[in-house]
């Protein structure tokens, strides 16, 4: 190889490596922080839905969660609506977008062992 082809080479492998640490850097900038915070958003989600299904008066603070929703968001419920759902819409203040937030936290409460 001549001296330029051995530059041009060397130029290409210094701009393959600049881009693998911009690479590894928006991954764990972006994708493994987003993650943090997702995994952190769910667990207060889960904790405040523990909280209400602790509270002696759950059903009526569900309905004031409802209430609350339908008069300062325009977002209805259905009778049907988990109370996991409503706390879920009721942090996003919009419709659907959140649900899948009120599943894990609702899966998570089904697997978890109940002590008696």
């Amino acid at each position: 190889m001549t001296n330029t082809q051995i530059a041009v080479v060397n130029t290409i492998i210094g701009q393959a490596d600049d881009l693998a640490k911009e690479h590894e850097d928006f991954y764990e900038g972006y994708i493994v922080a987003g993650r943090k915070a997702l995994y952190e958003l769910l667990g207060k989600i889960y904790s405040l839905s523990e909280q209400l299904n602790a509270a002696a008066d759950r059903e009526d603070q569900v309905a004031l969660l409802k209430l609350a929703l339908a008069s300062q968001h325009g977002i209805r419920t259905q009778e049907n609506t988990s109370d996991t759902t409503v706390l879920a819409l009721c942090r996003s203040c919009c419709t659907r977008k959140y649900l899948t937030d009120s599943l894990v936290c609702e899966v998570c409460q089904k697997s978890e062992p109940h002590h008696l």
